[in-house]
């Protein structure tokens, strides 16, 4: 359309002749300019007067946003992926920390996001005071679930540490599944430890997968993770791919499709390692939508849960279903970012480290004041 002034304002985008092609441009746009997710009936329904509300609003909260200086939102995949495409990963497991090292001090385990790579801890390490190891996921357990991840990692963390009987665990996004049930793990063989979840938990999980990506089935889940991944290199290709992985029928022909997208310069990965990760990313997922731990009994190590002030989903509990995992206290602690930045903040590492946090409630109050 080059003259909106013969077309009606309320006539749907269906009406106009939106084809599917179209359809996912506006739907990712959306996303990524509005942080606004519509199903397909949704954006078949759109019209121009819709979409113009849409832009007041988006121009009102960045004006609002400037402001007071806020701090950006993440939406989609870059939720939950933070590290991609800066060389091959690493295989160890094990992976020490350049962390301050104080040879007092128990040595701290670290479990990453769901790329399951340490690098996303490298600026946090070097405010943590102990020692500091990350317990790479890596991408070579496709089929595993969360219980299976814990169980593999957990006599790497007992032969690291033959002597102790307490511990210290931090999970981050998605590792922080992991780091529960490797509590749970350490618990069953008679050790105790400390919790620390950085915006993470097993129900805060399903819930970003939920309002983040939008899957109704493992077809659409595999497009998503995907097209995700491509957005964030190459944003220009998303709705060219789109197309062909609606007609792709396995997940090996999805992945060649995705590959043939990937400009050399914008993946600095093998081919293999591309697929590999992918792959990794897509079984994480569906890991994630099946753990169940209802049926288990609480752990009993306390929990400290620290949030960014910019929520990573609209409709959580404010603990996250936490006191239902442990029989012990959850203290939550809020501080300045979003689900990626809030990694800088000194109080994440002055949690790890044990040292005095602000009071969650009166860190709130000094919020509302402002």
């Amino acid at each position: 359309l080059k003259d909106l002034k013969g077309v009606s304002t309320t006539t749907s985008l269906a009406e106009l002749g939106m084809d599917s092609m179209m359809s996912v441009e506006i739907k990712q746009t959306l996303e990524r300019e509005f942080e606004i997710f519509l199903t397909a009936q949704d954006i078949r329904s759109l019209n121009f007067s819709k979409l113009q509300e849409m832009c007041a609003k988006q121009e009102e909260s960045d004006t609002k946003k400037e402001s007071h200086n806020e701090v950006e939102s993440v939406v989609g995949l870059k939720m939950l992926i933070q590290v991609i495409g800066h060389g091959d990963v690493n295989p160890e497991m094990i992976l020490r920390l350049p962390s301050k090292g104080e040879t007092d001090r128990e040595e701290v385990f670290l479990i990453p996001g769901i790329e399951g790579v340490g690098s996303v801890f490298l600026n946090l390490a070097s405010k943590i005071k102990a020692p500091a190891t990350c317990l790479q996921l890596g991408i070579g357990n496709d089929e595993m679930s969360i219980f299976d991840m814990a169980n593999k990692l957990l006599p790497h963390v007992l032969n690291r540490n033959k002597n102790r009987r307490h511990f210290v665990v931090a999970g981050y996004s998605y590792g922080a599944s992991v780091a529960i049930e490797l509590m749970r793990q350490l618990e069953a063989k008679g050790l105790d430890g400390r919790l620390i979840l950085i915006d993470g938990a097993p129900q805060h999980l399903k819930t970003i997968i939920d309002e983040h990506l939008q899957s109704k089935s493992k077809e659409e889940l595999q497009n998503s993770v995907l097209l995700g991944v491509l957005n964030m290199l190459v944003p220009s290709k998303t709705s060219e791919l789109s197309v062909e992985l609606e007609k792709s029928t396995s997940w090996e022909n999805k992945l060649e499709n995705f590959i043939k997208h990937i400009p050399t310069d914008k993946f600095d990965m093998s081919v293999e390692h591309q697929k590999a990760l992918c792959t990794a990313v897509y079984k994480r997922l569906l890991a994630a939508q099946s753990h169940d731990i209802s049926t288990l009994s609480p752990i009993r190590a306390s929990i400290t849960l620290i949030k960014p002030t910019l929520a990573s989903v609209r409709n959580a509990s404010e603990d996250y279903g936490l006191s239902k995992v442990t029989n012990n206290t959850v203290e939550i602690y809020h501080v300045n970012g979003n689900h990626v930045t809030m990694l800088d903040n000194e109080k994440v590492a002055a949690a790890i480290n044990g040292d005095a946090v602000e009071d969650a409630e009166s860190f709130k109050a000094e919020i509302m004041k402002k």
